[in-house]
């Protein structure tokens, strides 16, 4: 019986290494695919991490290269067709960009860093907006997995910045499609009118973006409804009024409902920032809209406003410096020129105005 335990003992590992060995060679003929399939998959990851840093070293042909090299061994690599596409829209190829970040969806549906840009693309540069426009959906109704782990990392953020920033970009979208079907038909409207909602939800989270503000007041503006456009490129104003776009605008607002001198106001800002940009060429049709203005308010009895706008505060030649054909305001005066800026005194008019039926 000793003999036999012993015997056994002695021949046990030896025993089971060879069965090992027949099953493992057994398991190669039977899935040799499978075998394969992970022998390319790591030729291919290798290739990828080549053309990430080339890619990082912006060497775009060696990060195509090799991108094309790891993908035909490993198909199944989002991130890399991603990236591909990320390339081809820096080359300004958004027929092959649009098919890269198609194909890495095929493999990775809930990418949605890839899916915004997808629609971006789509909406942007080929004036897909309802396919665009499906993919924006796609992220806001997306429920990817949220990863909490408390005081050190949480995903819920990042995901609830992604739905708002979708939203945007369907407001944009759908802007777009009312551009192209042309304005006031009732097409158009409807579709502003969705733009307008698309604004709304994404400042349920980006309550302080500019873009998202100035968008919101522009499509109000497009659709009429002049009270609630004053009002959001106040808001924008506020929160950046460095920016000429949202004083132009306004300006024009208030120039098209008779408002002649907060619309006087707002158009000297405009124009005083885009002297300090060097935008002559818009300075100079900003400028000559105010002089209109002025000629207006004029004619309208009010001279003695137009005189006295040169009291109010403008950058004196204390405070600023001409430099290269631009107004450079001195840094020690930043915060009195944001100040004035920022004042947008036809937030007042806006709130009491009642929208004209005619």
């Amino acid at each position: 019986m000793n003999f036999i335990k012993n015997l056994f003992k002695k021949t046990a590992a030896k025993v089971t290494t060879v069965i090992i060995l027949v099953l493992l060679i057994l398991s190669v003929f039977i899935f040799w695919g499978w075998y394969v399939k992970q022998i390319n998959k790591v030729r291919g990851m290798y290739y990828v991490y080549k053309g990430d840093k080339a890619f990082a070293k912006n060497k775009l042909q060696s990060a195509i290269n090799n991108y094309n090299k790891g993908l035909k061994l490993y198909p199944e690599h989002a991130i890399a067709r991603c990236n591909l596409g990320n390339i081809y829209v820096m080359y300004e190829d958004f027929f092959s960009a649009t098919e890269s970040y198609e194909e890495a969806l095929k493999h990775k549906p809930n990418f949605l860093v890839c899916r915004m840009n997808l629609g971006i693309i789509e909406a942007e540069k080929l004036s897909n907006y309802d396919a665009a426009i499906r993919n924006y959906d796609k992220i806001i109704s997306a429920k990817p997995r949220i990863l909490q782990i408390p005081f050190i990392y949480s995903n819920w953020k990042s995901t609830k910045q992604n739905r708002a920033i979708a939203s945007y970009n369907k407001g944009l979208a759908y802007r777009g499609k009312s551009i192209y079907v042309g304005e006031r038909s009732f097409i158009s409207k409807q579709y502003l009118e969705k733009a307008e909602a698309a604004y709304k939800q994404a400042l349920k989270v980006l309550k302080k973006d500019y873009k998202t503000h100035y968008n919101l007041a522009l499509t109000n503006q497009l659709m009429g409804d002049y009270k609630e456009a004053g009002l959001e490129y106040c808001k924008a104003i506020n929160i950046e009024p460095m920016n000429f776009e949202a004083h132009y605008n306004l300006a024009i607002l208030l120039r098209k409902i008779g408002h002649y001198k907060e619309s006087l106001i707002e158009f000297e800002k405009a124009g005083m920032l885009l002297d300090a940009k060097g935008e002559f060429t818009m300075t100079k049709h900003v400028y000559d809209v105010l002089n209109e203005v002025n000629q207006r308010l004029v004619q309208t009895g009010e001279y003695e406003f137009v005189k006295n706008r040169q009291e109010s505060y403008q950058p004196t030649k204390e405070e600023s410096i001409f430099r290269h054909g631009k107004v450079v305001v001195d840094r020690h005066d930043k915060h009195k020129l944001q100040r004035y800026l920022k004042d947008c005194p036809s937030k007042a008019l806006f709130k009491d105005y009642e929208i004209d039926e005619k």
